[in-house]
């Protein structure tokens, strides 16, 4: 679906006249080191894909969504600190409760 989807953006432009073509336009996603990347990303995506589907067929699609949702705000939160050096002032108490329920939904 999200390929289909990728697709049908991308190629939505191709078919005017006054675009211009497709190699030209898409030049810089043809080198090998992007495309291994697109490539990589793909994969994830896939395995995330199958992993999700696999959980929600296994349990409550609620409480899949609530642990996804819930800590996909903890590892942003932490991904930004280690990474950009956000500060997490303030952010402590909703971080800990998230991750609380979260903890809490899964006994």
């Amino acid at each position: 679906g999200r390929l289909l989807m990728a697709l049908s953006c991308l190629a939505g432009g191709l078919w005017k006249k006054d675009r211009p073509t497709f190699r030209c336009r898409f030049q810089p996603f043809l080198q090998h080191r992007v495309v291994w990347h697109i490539l990589g990303v793909i994969a994830v995506e896939a395995v995330y894909m199958l992993s999700l589907y696999r959980a929600v067929s296994l349990i409550s699609p609620v409480l899949v969504t609530a642990m996804k949702r819930g800590g996909s705000v903890l590892v942003a939160a932490l991904f930004g600190w280690a990474f950009f050096g956000e500060s997490l002032a303030g952010k402590e108490g909703p971080l800990l409760t998230v991750t609380a329920a979260v903890v809490l939904l899964c006994l």
